[in-house]
């Protein structure tokens, strides 16, 4: 059968590779179009769903309010892909410093578990911390984008272990519903098919992996999105910043230092002593109310 399936001899065969090169064909599609056209979508739809998170409105028109938010943000398409590729990178270098720092604490009894079961559940939330630190640009037009990235990576680093209290959940409802999405459409396709050969069992498994992937991509991943929006933003209420932070994400992240000295050269000024300047908390301090206490890096 195998030898078949390999020589193109039998339909099923045929079948097969045509399966193949239609996943393999839909996942350039979704690359090409991403890459070229889906960021204004993406930074359309962040832009609508952090205001709406933020101040309970809805605008009407979705997406001219988007379109006109990115616009006003960013000055040309090439800042925006900086933007998103740095921050990107440097989430990744900050995980990888929360790692090593795992592996200080090795000789706890059990530390090697944690750490394992931080790199899952951080590593969902890895895909959308991009996501959560530009709608803190779209919310902080007043301030340089590179300087509002900064601040929001500084955010997520200092707030990572009440991401990862909400990340738990995110990684169990993932898994549940794409194993919902590969089962149900294998066993239609096994119905169908009406025979549990191997071929047929590749067949099903190859049309589950293509209805199940842009199922996920067209509705799980918007509603992850927005639950860590939500998430990331009840963060930055109590995060704190201080110079502290900046120093040592400077150290981490080689990405994360290249966007704080972009901001420093085009005159964005960061903080230099130890005041809180993040979110609620800053407003806090300044009516008088106790700080929270660092949660994240300055915890090490």
């Amino acid at each position: 059968m195998v030898k078949g399936i390999a020589e193109g001899k039998s339909v099923g065969g045929y079948v097969f590779w045509v399966l193949i090169y239609v996943l393999v064909l839909a996942r350039f599609i979704d690359w090409l179009i991403n890459r070229y056209f889906g960021y204004m979508v993406k930074a359309g739809h962040v832009a609508v769903v952090s205001e709406y998170i933020k101040t309970g409105n809805l605008p009407q028109n979705q997406f001219e309010y988007g379109k006109e938010k990115i616009k006003s943000r960013f000055a040309t398409t090439n800042v925006y892909y900086a933007l998103d590729s740095l921050t990107g990178k440097a989430v990744k270098q900050i995980q990888k410093a929360i790692d090593k720092t795992g592996d200080k604490l090795s000789f706890i009894p059990g530390m090697e578990y944690l750490t394992v079961a931080l790199n899952l559940f951080v590593g969902v939330s890895l895909g959308y911390v991009d996501e959560c630190v530009l709608g803190y640009t779209f919310q902080h037009p007043q301030e340089n984008a590179f300087k509002s990235a900064c601040d929001g990576i500084s955010i997520y680093a200092v707030s990572w272990k009440t991401v990862l209290k909400d990340s738990a959940k995110i990684v169990a409802i993932e898994l549940v519903c794409i194993a919902v999405l590969a089962i149900i459409p294998y066993a239609i396709c096994m119905i169908f098919l009406g025979n549990s050969s191997f071929l047929g069992v590749l067949i099903a498994l190859c049309i589950a992996l293509l209805v199940g992937y842009e199922v996920k991509k067209t509705f799980v991943d918007p509603l992850v999105m927005i639950s860590m929006i939500k998430t990331y933003a009840k963060a930055e209420e109590t995060a704190v910043i201080t110079s502290k932070v900046y120093n040592t994400l400077n150290k981490w992240s080689g990405s994360f230092k290249k966007m704080f000295d972009r901001a420093r050269s085009e005159g964005a000024a960061f903080i230099t002593g130890d005041n809180a300047a993040a979110g609620a908390a800053g407003a806090a301090g300044a009516a008088g109310a106790a700080a929270p206490q660092p949660q994240g890096i300055d915890a090490f």
